[in-house]
């Protein structure tokens, strides 16, 4: 049985909330300033086969978090392989 069965890398930002609450949201637009979050990162999600999704690594640079991404795709197609699904 698979855990996951794909995965993606999702921009986030955390910023502070009304009553001093750390928020964390996906970034969408490309046009957002880095400077309205405290801390932007990316992070990798795995998709769970029954639906939804599961964080998995959190990365401060892109390049980072595609390595990750990589090597899950890498340990994907070596799993599906191995149990011919």
């Amino acid at each position: 049985m698979l855990l996951y069965d794909n995965f993606e890398i999702q921009r986030v930002g955390e910023f502070d909330g009304d009553n001093g609450e750390i928020l964390v949201e996906p970034i969408f637009d490309d046009g957002v300033c880095d400077d309205t979050y405290r801390r932007v990162y990316w992070t990798v999600y795995g998709h769970k086969p029954e639906g939804g999704v599961e964080a998995l690594a959190d990365r401060d640079r892109a390049e980072d978090a595609a390595e990750v991404y990589d090597y899950f795709m890498m340990l994907l197609r070596f799993f599906k392989k191995a149990h011919g699904v």
